[in-house]
């Protein structure tokens, strides 16, 4: 018997040793991802609460990049601001709150469609990516409010900017969250994408500096005398081909583009 129980003792004290180095290695994780995102809890039980969801999904977001290391998985997962929140809680905070729809007919004059033969669209490169241009800046943070439609239309009107003008500047989104409810949309609530770009053909955007963000609902306060850029129109590819939508991206720029996500998308990084 004692050959045995030695082995066996041996095998639980390297378990519990383990075990407890890898308690104090998430324990300083931990520390160091609340004070990235500045995280901070009403009391001691609803930090309890949110560690026992960020430890569950830490080890999600492990187990995803193994899979991922070991060629499983085509993209890899990591902390972020939302380790700490369930996929419901997130669902619940960012979803649309009403069913946005594609038109099926050009709603303006700004609307260009054109078809293009998948098969027969030119030579493209495998990858391609504007930021080493000097055209795209940095991303934004949304916050609480649910404009992403926004945040998308603006990042790509300055690149387009930049692209034409060699001039990179910064616009405003919360002028397109204030201003364009007379198309339907909800400000801080969700939003149509194509209408921003008709907006921006018929009234143009100021800078951020000069209409800036404020994570909310408000006036709108526009002064057409402080715009600064205007568009012609704007293209809608509907078809949805990937190899269109690389062809278009090399040719002409930044694309906004939508799409659904599931849970794995909380834990983007």
């Amino acid at each position: 018997m004692k050959f045995i129980l030695i082995p066996l003792i041996f095998l639980l004290v390297l378990t519990h040793n383990g075990t407890s180095k890898r308690t104090l290695k998430f324990n300083d994780l931990w520390e160091k991802w609340k004070s990235i995102y500045t995280k901070q809890y009403t009391d001691e039980d609803e930090e309890a609460i949110r560690r026992r969801i960020w430890n569950k999904n830490l080890i999600k977001i492990q187990l995803h990049n193994l899979r991922y290391d070991l060629g499983f998985e085509t993209y890899s997962i990591g902390l972020n601001q939302f380790t700490d929140i369930e996929w419901n809680e997130f669902y619940s905070m960012y979803k649309v709150k009403e069913r946005l729809t594609i038109p099926e007919s050009s709603p303006s004059s700004s609307f260009i469609e054109e078809d293009y033969d998948v098969n027969n669209i030119g030579w493209t490169p495998d990858s391609y990516d504007w930021r080493h241009f000097n055209i795209v800046n940095e991303p934004r943070d949304e916050g609480s409010c649910i404009g992403s439609y926004a945040f998308a239309v603006t990042a790509v009107t300055e690149s387009q900017y930049a692209l034409r003008t060699s001039n990179r500047k910064k616009f405003s989104v919360q002028q397109f969250i204030d201003c364009t409810r007379i198309y339907g949309n909800m400000g801080c609530h969700g939003g149509y994408t194509f209408t921003l770009f008709i907006y921006l053909q018929n009234f143009g955007l100021e800078t951020e500096e000069n209409y800036p963000f404020t994570g909310g609902d408000q006036d709108c306060v526009a002064n057409s005398s402080d715009v600064v850029v205007q568009s012609i129109g704007y293209k809608f590819h509907r078809h949805g081909y990937e190899t269109i939508l690389k062809w278009a991206v090399y040719n002409e720029g930044p694309y906004v583009i939508s799409m659904n996500i599931d849970e794995n998308f909380l834990h983007y990084n």
